[in-house]
């Protein structure tokens, strides 16, 4: 049987999960793992006994080439943001010059 993994980002952290895990924690959580913050995601793994799967160069260079295609992101709380942003338009934390 063939297992498949969803990668869940919060900022510049990634955790790499097997996808019946993921509709465990949502069960648990009550809420979609998208909207879930790093904290509830942790609390559900550890409640649920979860470990993450370390990423594997190949989804490390999978990830960087989506990032590279989907654009910037700010590193405080993750929201989407342009090029030529200065400050996040989600959190309004100031972002890195590039």
């Amino acid at each position: 049987m063939r297992r498949t993994f969803i990668i869940l980002f919060f900022g510049a952290l990634a955790y790499k999960l097997h996808r019946d895990d993921v509709g465990r924690i949502e069960k648990e959580a009550r809420k979609p793992a998208k909207d879930l913050t790093e904290e509830e995601l942790k609390a559900a793994m550890k409640k649920l006994g979860i470990q993450k799967i370390e990423l594997t160069p190949e989804d490390t260079e999978a990830v960087a080439s989506f990032e590279r295609e989907k654009g910037p992101f700010c590193i405080y709380c993750g929201a989407k943001v342009s090029p030529e942003a200065v400050y996040c338009p989600n959190c309004g934390s100031q972002i890195e010059s590039r």
